[in-house]
Order: C-alpha cells, then sequence, then structure tokens
C-alpha cells in the first residue's frame, strides 16, 4: 500500500508511558485490499472513496485503530457517531472544506489509510473542548459526527474548517522531501508581545497564542487555515497593508505549487 507513516506532534496532546504488554495492533491489515460491504448508501459511498483514494472512511473502528504502537501514547478521547446518517453528514462537511479544493491527484498520494470519523473528539481526557480534526498513525480522526458536536453556526464551521485545514496541512509537509525553509525564514519566532492583530500581522504572523507568536509548524499550518478560511478580497485587504504578511502569503503559493503541484487560491473562499 502506497501510505506513508504521519508523524505529527499537535499542540496540546500530552503523552503517557506505556508498558511492552500495552502494545496494541491496529485492526487492519494495511497491506491488502479490503472487500468492503455496499448494503446501505453510506457504505456505497465509503467503498466508492476506497477505490478512488485508496483511504478507508471509518465509522465503527475500536481504539487499537486510534491507538496502536506509537499512537498507544496519546490521550485522544472519542466517542462513535451514532448513525450513518451522523458520518455522511460531517462527511458532507469535509468533502465541501478539504476534499473539492485539493486536486485528487495530491489527495490519492496525501491522504492516510484510514479516515476515522468521531462525535465526541477531545485531544486528551482533560480537555473538553470539541476537536475537529486530530492526526495519528495512518489516519487522521475528524469530529462532529453527532446532533450536538456538528457544526452548525456559521462561527462553528468555520472554526472546524481551520482546524481540519490545519491539520491536513501538517500532515502534507510530513510526507514531502522539502519543508518550506523559505516562509519560515521570513520571521524569527523570537518569544516577544503581540497585544494586538496588527502588531501579529506587522511581525508576519496570523496567528497568536495570547500574545505570543507561534512556533514553526503551527506558523505554517495556520497560514493554510487563513489563506482557507477567508476570501481572496479578504486576504489582500491584510497583505496590501502588511508587507510581511503578504511576503509569507506568497512564499506559500510557491511551495505549494511547487512540493503539492496545488494552486493555494483555489483553497480560498469563494
Amino acid at each position: 500500500m502506497k501510505k506513508i507513516l504521519v508523524y505529527l506532534f499537535l499542540g496540546g496532546v500530552v503523552f503517557t508511558s506505556c508498558s511492552k504488554d500495552d502494545k496494541i495492533t491496529p485492526e487492519i491489515d494495511f497491506n491488502q485490499a479490503l472487500e468492503l460491504p455496499e448494503n446501505t448508501a453510506w457504505q456505497k459511498r465509503v467503498k466508492v472513496f476506497y477505490d478512488d483514494f485508496n483511504t478507508y472512511v471509518r465509522m465503527d473502528y475500536t481504539v487499537k485503530d486510534v491507538k496502536w504502537n506509537w499512537d498507544s501514547r496519546r490521550n485522544y478521547e472519542h466517542t462513535l457517531p451514532k448513525s450513518e446518517e451522523d458520518a455522511e453528514k460531517l462527511f458532507n462537511f469535509m468533502d465541501e472544506t478539504l476534499f473539492q479544493v485539493y486536486p485528487d491527484e495530491l489527495l490519492r498520494k496525501m491522504l492516510p489509510y484510514q479516515i476515522l470519523l468521531a462525535d465526541t473528539l477531545n485531544a486528551t481526557k482533560n480537555t473538553k473542548v470539541q476537536s475537529y480534526a486530530l492526526s495519528g498513525m495512518n489516519h487522521i480522526i475528524f469530529g462532529g459526527a453527532g446532533p450536538k458536536t456538528f457544526p452548525q453556526t456559521a462561527a462553528t464551521k468555520l472554526a472546524a474548517a481551520k482546524e481540519i485545514h490545519e491539520c491536513f496541512a501538517l500532515s502534507l509537509i510530513a510526507k514531502v522531501e522539502e519543508q518550506p525553509e523559505a516562509f519560515w525564514a521570513v520571521s524569527t519566532y523570537e518569544r516577544m508581545g503581540l497585544t494586538s492583530d496588527a502588531m501579529m500581522y506587522q511581525q508576519g504572523y496570523v496567528y497568536r497564542n495570547k500574545v505570543l507568536p507561534p512556533d514553526k509548524d503551527k506558523d505554517y499550518s495556520t497560514y493554510v487555515a487563513w489563506v482557507a478560511s477567508n476570501t481572496k478580497a479578504q486576504i489582500e485587504a491584510v497583505t496590501d497593508v502588511y508587507p510581511l504578511v503578504k511576503k509569507k502569503v506568497e512564499l506559500l503559493r510557491q511551495y505549494y505549487a511547487a512540493q503539492l503541484d496545488t494552486n493555494l487560491d483555489d483553497l480560498m473562499r469563494k
């Protein structure tokens, strides 16, 4: 199988110790093609997606698929979707948000072996904030497949879309030979007080953790999410005023074209 292991360290993830006796293995053998059922409309859609992208979309997995090997040290907490309708509703949102804006050829190369759909999803046992996208070894798990957790309002849909794009952007640079070094070279990433959006933009960032700038990976992923969650006019309203932001968007555009054969502008909201 073509899928490449994804090793991502996302902010806020807590690791716990794990003995050899605790090791578990995934439910699926990644080295053989799957024979998927086609008894329902949802199952047929899952099979079509698998046949096209070699990625298995699942709503009925176990802890062995979420926490195995290196992933057994993650503290992700999740609940399963209660119906195929809930799973498909989230998948429709993902399709509109992510799959329709990236080229099919890139998705065939870069999607993980499994996409797991969850109802509630939390990064740690002690974090009760709903997450919409978390990554692991050979999978990304997407939350929101439930009546109470699906992003209903414009604000929650935007927040979910940003999180999905951040997660996928990080998975992409884990699989390419060249990292976005030119993009990273624009900023110093030194600790400084960014007490306003204007100060943030002046320093070339589109995200700040309260008053602190992001690290390199967070800067890259939030730039991609920022581009994907704004229209071209909204982006230009910032880049026309702040030269460092303009420079980094252009470098990101060049990186996406060269490394991912993708037009960054296609990610922008229409």
